[in-house]
């Protein structure tokens, strides 16, 4: 399968104005590496993104302002690990948009390389109901050996929310105020008691998105996030990633 190179914002206005509508929800997956882990600590990487998304604050407490309804507050998670981050953000179209716009401009000196996992409109239920971020050791992935170093990081991060899934489905969103122990992380991780598949159509609830091997071969390589150049992007018929 061949990619177009497409700014991401333009795919996703030129599929929106093919189907005229505009979908309520949007999810976003990213990771990126942190540029100095010796000075750099999480709660920084917290800061940094509610600046980005100012509503983070109070989607964490699940609380509503000036109107917001919950519905338009954004949800997701963000996690910590050694020089890497991995952030999910669900939030309806419009947010996930300014996230894209803002993003490039107060990550720079703090993390760099950024990759999109998936993007994906019109979800029919949230994965999870408040804001989470926590931070875990470093973990490297079984397949670290058969991969190259820009797909390990991908991989890594990727597996991590996978593997997460089963977790904060089964005892995070039951208290949506509440934050992940590292230990119970850690430990969910470790368990690993379902495969990545299983653990990720739980975590989506609603989508089927292939693992990192899988996008490797169907893409041939990773989407870069960069917003001021072009940058290669699936065909707008499989902006999904949904089986065609």
């Amino acid at each position: 399968m061949k990619a177009e190179n497409q700014n991401l914002l333009d795919a996703i206005e030129t599929k929106l104005r093919d189907t005229k509508r505009v979908p309520f929800l949007s999810r976003i997956a990213i990771c990126a590496k942190i540029v100095d882990r010796q000075v750099t600590v999480d709660h920084e990487i917290e800061e940094l993104f509610e600046r980005i998304v100012p509503d983070l604050q109070l989607a964490r407490r699940g609380q509503s302002q000036g109107g917001r309804q919950r519905k338009d507050l954004p949800s997701g998670l963000l996690i910590c690990m050694s020089n890497t981050i991995a952030v999910v953000i669900e939030q309806p179209y419009q947010g996930i948009c300014q996230f894209l716009k803002l993003f490039t401009t107060y990550s720079t000196n703090i993390l760099s390389n950024p990759k999109i996992f998936f993007y994906q409109d019109d979800i029919a239920e949230r994965a999870y109901t408040s804001w989470i971020a926590l931070s875990i050791p470093k973990r490297i992935p079984a397949d670290a050996q058969r991969i190259g170093s820009t797909e390990k990081v991908v991989s890594n991060c990727y597996d991590i929310v996978l593997d997460l899934g089963k977790f904060v489905k089964a005892d995070c969103l039951q208290q949506p105020d509440s934050r992940i122990p590292e230990d119970s992380v850690v430990n969910s991780l470790e368990d690993k008691q379902l495969p990545s598949n299983e653990v990720f159509i739980n975590l989506t609830t609603n989508e089927d998105l292939p693992n990192p091997e899988e996008w490797l071969d169907i893409y041939g390589g990773i989407i870069d996030l960069n917003l001021d150049s072009e940058f290669t992007w699936p065909a707008l018929s499989t902006i999904n990633l949904l089986p065609i």
